[in-house]
């Protein structure tokens, strides 16, 4: 027995509707965009101190780091991290987490903050087996994140 309500789709039985569920209107093969503000990014010590608004801003050395969660079968394109001027010295990593032992040793993407990197190794996502995270490492005071963008098609 299906259950017909006027004006609303059913989207389990209309096979046309299917392929917009979680993705909107974005089609295989389209290049879209995943980006998180520098408040997403922590310190990775206990004890870290920074100052958080709109930006990450540490008021120690550190090293900081940003979840990022992507489709399952998404092939990334593209990375870049945005900071001020200070911050533009600063290494920037995409890396992947083996989920069985914890283990961190792919580096998917790096560069300096400001500057994309679009010469990927290794870019599908595999959510069964790994997460993902950007790393920044050795951020100082005066240093500021704004914010990271990854392209990639799905």
């Amino acid at each position: 027995m299906v259950l017909k309500i006027p004006g609303v789709p059913n989207l389990l039985f209309n096979q046309s509707r299917t392929e917009e569920i979680g993705l909107g209107n974005q089609k295989r093969g389209e290049t879209t965009f995943w980006s998180c503000g520098g408040s997403n990014f922590a310190g990775g010590a206990s004890g870290d101190s920074y100052t958080l608004d709109r930006n990450y801003q540490p008021t120690s050395n550190q090293n900081v780091y940003a979840s990022v969660e992507l489709h399952q079968g998404a092939v990334i394109t593209g990375v870049i991290v945005y900071g001020n001027a200070a911050a533009q010295v600063r290494q920037w990593t995409l890396r992947r987490l083996r989920l069985t032992s914890g283990v961190s040793n792919d580096d998917i993407a790096f560069g300096t903050v400001g500057t994309e990197d679009t010469s990927i190794t290794d870019g599908i996502v595999n959510n069964e087996t790994f997460a993902y995270y950007l790393e920044i490492v050795s951020m100082v005071n005066g240093d500021s994140i704004r914010g990271a963008r990854i392209t990639y098609q799905f």
